[in-house]
């Protein structure tokens, strides 16, 4: 099953946002190491080298060519940077090895990737009629009206894409999210103008109000925050079932490391709910961004999770376009 999670990730997305930290590239030898975060904060696991059965000799990997990115071209608008295949394996942890593969000759858009890491991501129907105190019938109460209640009852339509909520002060909801074939570009708006904020929550919308299921990123207890990463980036995404939205981390992010050097990073945890029907099911995941290094052609990242097995694990790249947009592809995707 291959849910929102590919989409984002956004997830997307997609947790507590705390102190934003800068990653560094994945060729850097400094390892960073903090306490665990605890639940509903961002920060950084624990991060220690990892040395996979299977993985190359790293006198090898360091043999890699390393081209001059001064000789090469950015790639084609649509054109992807790279991919990233995935193998996983699970003996008493729960390994995902990375291999990404830049496109021969090109190199990515220098700058920033802006994203944002919601606690909570849902994935429902679209409804008429917002109930705050059970939003989308997900059990989650937000206050979208900004009256400290969230006893409301909020009329909503459609409008081609958009949301329109009927607060007091109409709000047009535009998704952050473009997608293509190839590609998802991420368009938060002049000054973020796409996230909705009135000081207590934060919410956006990543899919077309129209699209079948609306999927939203919410943070019930404060405004949204915007991260960066510089560009280019690699996200990653897993998830496991839980039984409820306040149940703890099933699992926890043990190592992260290419080749003989560990990673620093960024790891935020979420909760994305689905609601089909009237079956409501609960997923813990993580995200987790950390930067590339944009010269080696092959880079190899290992990724270890102790605790119960995820379903699946996504990696994609990330990168900034001519505009300074996000933009996601080289979508890797394997079940555990």
């Amino acid at each position: 099953m291959r849910p929102f999670t590919a989409l984002l990730v956004a997830l997307t997305l997609l947790p507590a946002c705390g102190a934003s930290q800068e990653s560094k590239s994945a060729g850097s030898k400094d390892g960073a190491t903090a306490e665990a975060p605890t639940k509903g904060e961002a920060g950084e696991a624990e991060v220690r080298v990892v040395r996979p059965k299977d993985e190359p000799d790293n006198s090898v990997v360091a043999a890699l060519p390393r081209e001059n990115l001064a000789e090469l071209e950015v790639a084609e608008p649509g054109q992807a940077y790279g991919q990233v295949m995935i193998k996983t394996r699970s003996t008493d942890n729960h390994l995902a090895e990375l291999t990404v593969v830049r496109a021969k000759g090109v190199k990515p858009h220098a700058g920033a990737v802006r994203y944002t890491a919601e606690p909570r991501v849902v994935v429902a129907k679209a409804q008429t009629k917002l109930d705050e105190s059970n939003l989308l019938g997900t059990g989650i109460a937000i206050d979208i009206d900004g009256d400290g209640k969230t006893a409301s009852t909020i009329a909503s339509t459609c409008e081609a894409d958009t949301a329109v909520l009927q607060t007091k002060d109409p709000v047009r909801f535009e998704p952050v999210t473009v997608l293509t074939e190839a590609v998802a570009r991420f368009d938060y708006g002049p000054d973020d103008a796409r996230i909705m904020s009135n000081g207590k929550v934060g919410a956006l919308m990543y899919a077309p109000c129209d699209s079948g299921n609306i999927v939203l990123g919410l943070d019930p207890a404060a405004p949204l925050e915007i991260h960066s990463v510089p560009s280019p980036a690699v996200f990653v995404v897993y998830r496991a079932p839980v039984d409820s939205i306040d149940a703890e981390d099933p699992f926890t992010l043990e190592k992260i490391a290419a080749g003989e050097d560990a990673v620093k990073h960024q790891r935020y945890s979420f909760r994305e709910v689905n609601v089909e029907g009237d079956e409501v099911k609960v997923f813990a995941a993580h995200l987790v961004v950390f930067g590339l290094d944009a010269a080696p052609p092959l880079q190899h990242l290992a990724v270890e999770i102790s605790g119960a097995k995820p379903e699946f694990i996504t990696a994609s790249i990330n990168e900034v376009d001519a505009d300074g947009k996000r933009i996601r592809y080289g979508d890797g995707f394997k079940p555990f």
